[in-house]
């Protein structure tokens, strides 16, 4: 019975250890991030009524790449099916705009949405984009 006591503390210690070095390369990450302006912050559609508009809402962001080193954007990655992005991979120079656009379905959409939109940029960084707005019939 000892045995399974001291076998069930190290494994907490251990797995206790394991969270703080996750904890610690977030902070890292966060520290190092890219500096961009996104314009806007959030897209936001406010108040649509289905009956009075077509079901498909186009969106765009600027990215400014506010860094002396040029970033390179990579992969889209987006929150559901109902968002399509027109985007094309790219490398964005110091102090220039890259551009993320698109379309949002609403028509399988009631009340609040929140959608996001994922930009992978260089080896580990990501830029959340994120659509906002109310749907009513």
């Amino acid at each position: 019975m000892r045995k399974l006591i001291v076998f069930i503390l190290v494994g907490f210690v251990l797995s206790c250890q394991k969270k703080d070095n996750v904890d610690t390369q977030i902070e890292q990450k966060t520290v190092n991030e890219i500096d961009f302006t996104l314009t806007p912050k959030h897209f936001d559609i406010g108040v649509i009524s289905k009956s009075n508009h077509d079901s498909i809402h186009d969106f765009s962001f600027d990215i400014l790449n506010n860094t002396t080193d040029s970033v390179y954007l990579g992969k889209v990655d987006v929150s559901c099916g109902c968002v399509n992005v027109i985007y094309k991979s790219n490398v964005i120079p110091p102090g220039e705009h890259g551009i993320v656009s698109g379309n949002i379905n609403i028509s399988n959409q009631y009340g609040h949405l929140s959608k996001a939109i994922f930009v992978n940029y260089d080896v580990d960084g990501l830029i959340v984009l994120r659509i906002k707005g109310d749907v009513k019939d």
